[in-house]
């Protein structure tokens, strides 16, 4: 059995024997929790479909109406400056699933969330019904 060499070994001992670690752990949990509770918010308030998020994680996926197509959505959220994932290319039969979307938000700033899923409201606004 292989294992990785003893200096990074040692170096993440020293981490963990500091304290560091579980500090550094603690603060992105207590950050990723404030993202979370600013994007379910957001969600609630401007978006049109009843979300199931999990209480926790690092994304939401979103199944929206029958008849939505993802792909149109992104394209259009895109062009209005917010970035989803198109849910489609997670599933063995992409076509019959088309209406998820998955919303990242561990790398996005928490005063950007509110804005963007507002922005994200307006274009799921705009449409075609």
């Amino acid at each position: 059995i292989r294992h990785i060499p003893g200096h990074p070994q040692r170096a993440m001992a020293l981490l963990i024997e500091s304290g560091q670690y579980h500090r550094t752990i603690s603060r992105r949990r207590t950050q990723l929790q404030r993202k979370w509770q600013v994007l379910t918010d957001a969600l609630e308030e401007f978006v049109p479909w009843e979300i199931h998020s999990p209480p926790g994680g690092v994304s939401i996926w979103i199944r929206g109406p029958e008849g939505l197509d993802c792909v149109q959505l992104a394209a259009e959220a895109l062009k209005a400056g917010v970035v989803i994932e198109r849910g489609d290319v997670f599933f063995d039969d992409p076509e019959s699933n088309r209406n998820y979307f998955r919303l990242g938000f561990a790398a996005i700033k928490l005063e950007a969330i509110r804005p963007g899923i507002k922005e994200l409201g307006r274009v799921i606004a705009g449409l075609p019904s």
